[in-house]
């Protein structure tokens, strides 16, 4: 500055030098957003904002080659680039030999003006933004840098309660702050719509969990070969052999359910384990106790043990000798409802149908308990009988003659994601379950897996795994279709997300993450993300509101005299 201004800037008085050798409190820092600048004393730079003698000879922009330095945001000018929030911080560190500082703005604007209210309330990116600066933020601290306190710019009225200052502990929890996140609200003006008696849980599924492959005489199953078989299709070459390890941590990760205050949790069982020849061996008495143990454990904290007989994975031996479970017949909705196989597979397949015994159509009449339903996403679906369609999954003659797409002249049937199957469709949770509610004479239903999957990143930071907003309004908008479906009358008995923990996800391997849990794969560490925390108190109000209920129902059939 004395370079460039010289005799223009001002002396300081004795009197003001004396003032300032006291130095400073704090060093209080506005920062919103990040630009790249350009000296222009010792280069040419187009006239603008900076660019003169008394502004200091320097130009700004967002954008370097065309490129954004970050994603751009509704407010003109201003991108998302949370790294910036560490760089001016370590920078003032640095500089100013570590004077304590503030963060006295941080904060999101949007612009929108004609907006419904949901989506004013539903602010997604906001959330996305706050977490991002506060994690960048919380880096700095981490490598030495004395910042006492963070403030979020002044906001509207759902969010007053939380300007604040908040300390340093805060970066010990989940830096991800939003008016529906913070309150975790999101979901819950629907808690009275579940019944008092309704199964919250998680879900899993044996050779996804368990690991422990070779353990205590368990024999191998047909995954267990496959990801072992040169040249499979599992992306990332990994293998469940140790899995998530829940065979030996299943105590640990009982007590994360518990955590959560789920009164279920869904697993299958191993028959390898139990049976390691199939039909042709010994009973394994070590996999027996163990899921006594499991069971055992579980109800012990409260948990209903809901049990799956099969889940993929089923011994080599019958494998080799079936190729799967001795019954070749299908299993669908209508023969154990009906005693008979849908007319429309009756014109397609016709005597390629195999014939019910007599004793099969006997089992068959004394139904079921209940419908299970895996639901994560919709789909367009064509019919391929009586029009022309691509060849694909599901158009050939013992399919079905049907194409499904998750798009209809270009236009997605939902929000997509990170996975190409997955699209956040909400309204086809509420969809299936009125069909099945209609089509099956209101059967009783349990909604058997429900969860988002995103991509496990390898350069993530450690603790943007945990910051799953998206995970977090994918629950909250299917749970919300789910009570719609049990308003109109569907008689809908438990709901179990999948799934507690990052896990084994099939072909795909570790690279996709469906867990309220983070799990690090080199050490088996389990920790809560922000969906743990929202399904945690989504199941907290719901306790809430079935004490109320059987408070009421206590007073309606109690006769108190005096």
């Amino acid at each position: 500055m004395q370079n460039i201004l010289g005799s223009i800037l001002p002396e300081f008085s004795t009197a003001e030098k004396q003032k300032l050798n006291k130095g400073l409190d704090f060093i209080g820092v506005n920062h919103y957003s990040s630009y790249y600048v350009q000296d222009c004393m010792f280069s040419e730079c187009e006239p603008g904002r900076g660019t003169s003698k008394t502004e200091g000879y320097w130009a700004q922009s967002s954008q370097k080659n065309g490129i954004p330095i970050g994603e751009p945001i509704e407010q003109d000018g201003n991108s998302f680039y949370p790294q910036g929030m560490e760089k001016i911080v370590t920078y003032l560190k640095q500089r100013y030999h570590n004077i304590p500082m503030i963060i006295t703005e941080n904060g999101y604007a949007d612009t929108k003006s004609n907006s419904t209210t949901k989506e004013l309330v539903h602010d997604a990116a906001r959330v996305t933004y706050l977490a991002g600066h506060l994690n960048a933020l919380s880096t700095a601290i981490r490598k030495g840098a004395d910042v006492r306190g963070y403030m979020i710019i002044a906001m509207d009225v759902c969010l007053k309660l939380y300007i604040a200052v908040f300390l340093l502990q805060i970066f010990s929890l989940p830096p991800s702050i939003s008016c529906e996140l913070l309150n975790l609200r999101q979901g819950f003006h629907n808690l009275s719509v579940f019944p008092s008696d309704f199964l919250f849980g998680t879900a899993s599924s044996a050779y996804q969990y368990e690991g422990a492959y070779l353990s205590d005489g368990k024999g191998l199953n047909n995954w267990d070969v496959y990801s072992h078989k040169p040249g499979n299709k599992i992306i990332d070459g990994s293998t469940a052999d140790i899995a998530v390890d829940h065979y030996h941590r299943y105590l640990e990760d009982i007590d994360l359910m518990h955590s959560l205050g789920v009164n279920g949790y869904r697993f299958s069982i191993s028959w390898a384990r139990i049976l390691p020849k199939g039909r042709f061996g010994e009973i394994n008495e070590a996999g027996i106790e163990f899921y006594n143990n499991l069971i055992d454990a579980l109800l012990v904290k409260g948990i209903q043990p809901f049990i799956t007989l099969t889940h993929i994975d089923l011994p080599q031996e019958l494998e080799d000798r079936y190729r799967s479970w001795l019954s070749p017949k299908s299993q669908f909705l209508e023969p154990i409802i009906f005693g008979r196989y849908p007319p429309e597979m009756q014109n397609i397949l016709g005597s390629a149908l195999p014939e019910f015994s007599t004793t099969e159509k006997q089992k068959l009449n004394k139904g079921l308990d209940f419908i299970g339903i895996n639901h994560y996403t919709g789909y367009y679906v064509q019919d391929c009988m009586f029009s022309a369609c691509e060849p694909g999954p599901g158009t050939s003659k013992t399919e079905g003659f049907y194409a499904q797409s998750s798009q209809n002249n270009g236009i997605p049937i939902g929000e997509p994601t990170e996975l190409v199957w997955l699209n956040v469709y909400p309204q086809g949770m509420e969809k299936i379950v009125t069909y099945l509610k209609e089509k099956y004479h209101n059967i009783p239903m349990i909604v058997t897996e429900n969860g988002y999957g995103d991509k496990n990143t390898v350069d993530s930071t450690t603790e943007e795994p945990l910051q799953d907003v998206k995970r977090v309004e994918y629950m909250a908008a299917y749970l919300d279709a789910l009570a719609t479906a049990i308003r109109k009358g569907a008689n809908v008995k438990g709901y179990f997300a999948w799934s507690s923990l990052d896990n084994f996800e099939w072909n795909s391997g570790f690279t996709v993450k469906f867990g309220l849990h983070h799990v690090d794969h080199k050490t088996l560490t389990r920790r809560p993300k922000l969906s743990a925390t929202w399904y945690k108190n989504f199941l907290s109000e719901h306790s809430k509101v079935k004490d109320h209920q059987q408070q009421v129902e206590y007073g309606k059939t109690s006769h108190f005299y005096y």
